[in-house]
């Protein structure tokens, strides 16, 4: 004998040991919906934290021989791909995960130098 209903689904069994199984569907279903909601917002918190741990550096950089800022100098994060291109002027600004990172400015024919931190001072080249 079956009593099936929308919401309360019965499966009542005939065995030498009667048994009766209740699911109740709209109480599974909000279940499953408030763990995707759980989940989601733990993602959007975890996500935050990536996107707020992360610090912008800028400067210039110019050539020690008249102080002029370099464009087309490369500057890269230590270690990683992440990187950048200095305009015309010099100027750069790139995302970093820390303040304290290391970057490696190079540029052809200049030696390459590498700034620890987020330093206030200029980035100067010498050929």
């Amino acid at each position: 004998m079956y009593d099936i209903s929308l919401l309360n689904l019965k499966f009542i069994c005939i065995f030498p040991y009667s048994f009766t199984v209740n699911l109740n569907f709209s109480n599974l279903i909000f279940s499953i919906m408030r763990k995707i909601v759980i989940s989601l917002v733990f993602l959007l918190f975890a996500g935050l934290q990536v996107v707020l741990a992360q610090t912008t550096v800028t400067g210039k950089v110019t050539s020690s021989a008249d102080g002029l800022g370099l464009p087309g100098v490369s500057v890269v994060l230590k270690g990683t791909t992440i990187g950048i291109v200095t305009d015309s002027d010099g100027d750069y600004s790139i995302t970093v995960p820390d303040s304290r990172a290391a970057l490696q400015f190079s540029f052809i024919g200049f030696i390459t130098q590498e700034v620890v931190g987020n330093s206030d001072c200029c980035q100067c080249f010498t050929g």
